[in-house]
């Protein structure tokens, strides 16, 4: 009954933009913690203290280890992409992608998204240092 403004908006719209977080994932890769911090810092809502953010890279990193998975096998990288679930537009660019990330990449990035995961829920760490921390330990 009320007139909804932009501060209505704001309390049930989120941040996190797709390209944001496949920018920050790029970045990632790329080992290039500047990059993924901007990214961090564009997408970060301190109302949901980065929960959001955090289920979107958790969502990426484990398309990639699908597309991994489906690319070890043998499959041409559409075919790993529609596997994994990934646009097929960005099939051959994720395929370049996952093969210049080092062997143990995406297991110990899974591992470090589900501590912050944790920190995020049962922590007093802002979680704008948490999730700072958290990309800080996958850029090594």
């Amino acid at each position: 009954g009320r007139t909804i403004d932009e501060d209505a908006l704001a309390q049930v719209v989120t941040r996190v933009r797709q390209e944001t977080v496949w920018a920050l994932v790029d970045a990632l890769v790329d080992r290039n913690l500047s990059a993924a911090l901007a990214a961090l810092h564009d997408a970060y809502d301190d109302r949901d203290r980065g929960l959001p953010l955090l289920g979107a890279i958790g969502a990426r990193v484990r398309q990639l280890i699908k597309l991994d998975s489906a690319l070890s096998r043998g499959l041409s990288p559409s075919a790993a992409a529609g596997e994994a679930g990934v646009p097929p537009f960005k099939a051959g660019e994720l395929a370049r992608l996952v093969r210049r990330l080092p062997a143990r990449a995406l297991p110990q990035w899974l591992l470090l998204i589900a501590e912050a995961d944790l920190a995020l829920k049962g922590s007093r760490r802002p979680g704008s240092e948490v999730l700072a921390t958290m990309l800080l330990e996958m850029c090594r």
